[in-house]
């Protein structure tokens, strides 16, 4: 956020001059509102989310950015829906957001039924073999 320092010195104070400096002395210089956008999948293992833009270095976006959500399920699970407290963002895995305040968007995976499960692995067979019995006339 951009501090601003602003010196002056006021010899006459009349009219509405001295006024309007005062105020925008303390309020216009705040600088930009910025917003912070968490994004993740439930469950953890079930896949990821990624966002375009990246955030700026303080991990936040500016008021009224329009960041793009993807989610991305992992093997065996498919996407469900996104959840994000009252905002509706449907059942797409791609959706768009814009930032008009902090936001925490989870995308939701489910185990996909229809997908090919892993074959067990059989385990080894193990043949058992009769001892021979060695006599004199066997042994050479």
């Amino acid at each position: 956020m951009a501090k601003f320092l602003h010196t002056f010195r006021l010899t006459r104070a009349t009219g509405l001059l001295p006024l309007f400096l005062i105020i925008f002395v303390a309020v216009g210089c705040g600088g930009e509102t910025r917003y912070q956008l968490t994004a993740s999948g439930e469950p953890g293992q079930g896949g990821t989310v990624s966002i375009d833009p990246v955030p700026g270095p303080d991990n936040k976006y500016p008021e009224g950015a329009q960041v793009q959500l993807q989610a991305k399920p992992n093997e065996g699970y498919r996407f469900s829906h996104w959840s994000a407290g009252d905002l509706e963002l449907g059942t797409a895995p791609s959706s768009t957001v814009t930032m008009s305040g902090d936001l925490v968007v989870t995308a939701v995976f489910e185990p996909d039924a229809g997908a090919a499960q892993p074959a067990a692995t059989p385990l080894p067979t193990v043949a058992r073999q009769e001892p021979t019995p060695v006599t004199p006339e066997t042994a050479t």
